[in-house]
Parts: C-alpha cells; sequence; structure tokens
C-alpha cells in the first residue's frame, strides 16, 4: 500500500527523520489520505482502495491479496 501510494502521489504517506522513525509512524500515526485531485469515479475508487490498505485494523483493509488483485483489475 505505501508503495502504491508513493506510485501514485509522488509522496510517502509516512515522513522522519530515520528509519526507525518512519517505522514508529507507520505503527502509531494514520497517514496522509491519498487524494489525486480528480474527481472520476475510478480516481475515487483507487483513492479509497489505497487508504483502505494504509488503515491500522486489519479488519479495515482487504482482507487477502486476490481481494486487493481483484477490485484493482475492477478499478
Amino acid at each position: 500500500a505505501c508503495i502504491l501510494f508513493e506510485c501514485i502521489s509522488g509522496d510517502a504517506p509516512f515522513h522522519g527523520d530515520n528509519a526507525f522513525e518512519i517505522m514508529y509512524k507507520h505503527m502509531s500515526e494514520s497517514p496522509a489520505l491519498l487524494y489525486t485531485g480528480s474527481k472520476d469515479a475510478l480516481s475515487l475508487r483507487l483513492t479509497k482502495l489505497v487508504n483502505a490498505c494504509l488503515e491500522k485494523s486489519p479488519q479495515a483493509r482487504p482482507q487477502s491479496a486476490s481481494e486487493l488483485r481483484n477490485e484493482l483489475l475492477q478499478i
């Protein structure tokens, strides 16, 4: 999800002065929400999916790689 976020936005979802700080933010902070600037349906679906993949709660994320793949193929 972090790589997909960065590919779409051109920026990482977390920033820090060193690797430890970035890892800590991954565990303890919510990332900035991805926003593509577009309001078309496909962009909104992709934005929603990437944001869901970055959720802290496992229940809020896609439950399998197959589920994620299927959603990406639909988009």
